[in-house]
């Protein structure tokens, strides 16, 4: 069992960026550009980057993302999120768009699949590579995305494509009329068939990227999970592992709420390593299924195919 540190350095090896962060309160101390600031701050960085480092879209000054060299004015805050992979390869490192991911499309809505390994939107260690600009290039700029998935989840996210539409589908996700359902896999054994975990969640105090279940304060959140299958599954060391495959039904929309509470219940998912699961080479988490209201009335149901089903979730149809 991994303790608090160990389960952290687990969590800093998994991020994909590095983050600084300064505060200049007086004019004395701050550096008259931009990249004056950048250069003296990280001298281990090569100043004839900083143009390219800068566009990727990393540095933000005062909460907000710049575009390039510009002059500063104290008091300010200035952050950077060093990219710990090679920015000139990551065509080979974010997963490629391919348009039989559009799994439902009309004059009004589409939906779609994401792929693990790519953010719903521009993320802040880097702007070029998320769904939503993929999108915009395929669908057009009139887009709106009320939701999003974490970058390591897999499965269907709902646009609106018609401006009319808009408004209609973000009070849908306010008012909690899109049912949403994933599928999550662990590494044990339940006696239960369903289980519901209420218990709110706030932020972890050990990283800004963690959350965790909270006896007071936090924000109410609400799961019901669902026994579907038991088996093995072999992991990508080999290992052979009792494993659960759950569906998740979020009734609230917190930040990783279904990977806080399936750990929460002692269902570690697989491939979390911000949350205890055991180690692979993926996340075993997907929004695979969506259901809502039409303004006709219609109920419309979107389901991922099984061509698209991850190893783990493979035959799931002859369980549901």
């Amino acid at each position: 069992m991994e303790n608090s540190d160990q389960q952290l350095q687990r969590v800093i090896k998994t991020l994909s960026s590095k983050h600084y962060s300064w505060i200049f309160y007086t004019e004395a101390e701050c550096p008259p550009t931009l990249v004056e600031a950048l250069t003296t701050k990280l001298p281990h960085i090569d100043p004839a980057t900083w143009p390219k480092l800068i566009d990727w879209g990393g540095v933000w000054v005062n909460g907000l993302t710049v575009r390039g060299d510009m002059p500063l004015k104290a008091p300010l805050r200035l952050e950077f999120y060093e990219s710990l992979y090679d920015i000139d390869k990551a065509d080979q490192i974010f997963p490629e768009w391919k348009h039989g991911y559009v799994i439902f499309q009309d004059a009004d809505l589409l939906c779609v699949f994401k792929p693990a390994g790519i953010p719903t939107f521009a993320a802040k260690d880097q702007r070029h590579y998320n769904l939503r600009r993929v999108l915009e290039r395929e669908f057009g700029p009139i887009l709106h995305m009320p939701s999003r998935l974490d970058t390591s989840v897999c499965g269907l996210v709902i646009c609106s494509i018609a401006e009319s539409m808009h408004k209609y589908i973000q009070q849908l996700f306010e008012k909690r009329k899109i049912e949403k359902f994933y599928l999550l896999q662990s590494a044990a054994t339940v006696p239960w068939e369903t289980h519901t975990v209420d218990a709110a969640i706030d932020k972890d105090p050990r990283h800004a990227v963690l959350r965790k279940v909270v006896e007071s304060g936090g924000k109410p959140s609400l799961t019901e999970f669902t026994k579907l299958r038991t088996g093995k599954y072999l992991s990508t060391n080999g290992e052979s592992h009792e494993a659960t495959l759950i569906e998740a039904k979020p009734k609230t929309g917190r930040t990783h709420q279904i990977r806080v509470h399936a750990a929460h219940a002692g269902l570690p998912i697989i491939g979390d390593s911000f949350y205890a699961g055991i180690e692979d080479e993926s996340l075993h988490l997907m929004s695979y299924k969506v259901r809502l209201p039409l303004p006709s009335g219609e109920i419309l149901e979107v389901k991922v195919p099984d061509c698209l089903l991850p190893r783990w979730a493979r035959g799931v149809t002859e369980v549901i």
